[in-house]
């Protein structure tokens, strides 16, 4: 690879990169509560694909059904 300055850089991996890279990667969360709303409303559809991805990144997604956009405003105030 080429650098700055037409050098080529040598990317080294270093305990202290490798001890970093293994430490963010535990740092994310494999488990998200997501309020959604009503059954046919659209942050249902959302919670639904939100869930799809996330299932290929090994993520699990709890969906709580609410009562629309009030109810899942007030959740989120109420951690």
């Amino acid at each position: 690879m080429i650098g700055c300055a037409g050098r080529r850089s040598r990317w080294h991996a270093s305990p202290s990169r490798i001890l970093g890279a293994w430490l963010l990667q535990r740092s994310i969360p494999r488990h998200i509560v997501l309020a959604s709303g009503l059954q046919d409303g659209m942050y249902h559809q959302y919670a639904r694909r939100y869930k799809e991805i996330l299932a290929r990144e090994r993520v699990t997604v709890e969906e709580r059904m609410t009562g629309g956009a009030e109810e899942n405003a007030r959740l989120t105030w109420n951690c």
